[in-house]
This record gives C-alpha cells, sequence and structure tokens, in this order.
C-alpha cells in the first residue's frame, strides 16, 4: 500500500473511531488496525529517506569528482 494511501485509510479509521455508533471492541480493532498502518508507513517513508541519502551521497561524489 502507498503511503498515501495508509494515511487515507488512517483518517477514515479516525472518523470512524470518533463516531458515536463504534463500540469499544470495534474502537480497539480500528486502533490497532491504524496503527499497523501508521507503522508501515513509517517504515515506507524511512526506506525513501534512506534511499535519497544515498543518491544524495552518489550525487556529492560525482560533483566532486570522486
Amino acid at each position: 500500500m502507498k503511503i498515501e494511501e495508509n494515511f487515507a485509510e488512517v483518517e477514515k479509521i479516525l472518523t470512524q473511531m470518533e463516531s458515536a455508533d463504534t463500540g469499544l471492541e470495534a474502537s480497539f480493532a480500528l486502533y490497532e488496525k491504524g496503527m499497523k498502518l501508521l507503522k508501515e508507513a513509517g517504515e515506507s517513508i524511512e526506506k525513501v529517506e534512506s534511499e535519497l541519502r544515498v543518491l544524495s551521497k552518489e550525487n556529492e561524489a560525482q560533483n566532486h569528482g570522486f
């Protein structure tokens, strides 16, 4: 799932949790699902940041003649 999709799903979950119709057990299940989505999004962001650091270092090396 893409990062944007994860955050969109988390927003839906928050809306459901804020609903007066959502019971306690359902809220816990939604919370767990939301936390998993946020963890996946965080891991994806870390991967992208790592790739950007590598590309940046490669670009610096090329510009300095290494």
